[in-house]
């Protein structure tokens, strides 16, 4: 597997994270996998950031992203919990943020760098995940 397959792999399972762990009603995504799970703004707010790039990657369908972001927009507008669409706009960063930039640089430069070794383990370990 090359380099760059095994990163889009990475990303895209990385990115699953949120469509296995989404509230379809309400648009809200729990903070870890475990059952049960609380949402947390942040995570939803880190969520609708995502969205974009998914739907650029093919991981999920611009109806499906703009369905879900609309669904968590609603909830927060409508919230009486006073968590308001000013507190969601208080975690959602434009893609690509200055930072986001930056960091798409350096894994460019570190995926020129992966050893086989870490090769391998990447490799490992995702097959084990699916």
């Amino acid at each position: 597997m090359s380099d760059e397959a095994l990163l889009d792999r990475c990303q895209a399972t990385a990115f699953d994270y949120f469509l296995e762990n989404v509230n379809d009603a309400n648009g809200l995504v729990a903070d870890t996998s475990r059952h049960g799970s609380p949402a947390s703004i942040a995570v939803v707010g880190f969520a609708l950031s995502c969205y974009p790039i998914g739907v650029e990657r093919g991981w999920i369908s611009r109806a499906r992203a703009a369905e879900l972001t609309l669904a968590a927009l609603r909830f927060f507008r409508d919230s009486a919990h006073g968590m308001g669409l000013r507190a969601l706009a208080g975690v959602i960063h434009a893609y690509p943020t200055q930072a986001g930039a930056i960091r798409m640089a350096a894994d460019a430069y570190q995926r020129s760098r992966l050893t086989p070794l870490i090769q391998r383990m990447a490799a490992r370990w995702l097959r084990l995940m699916r």
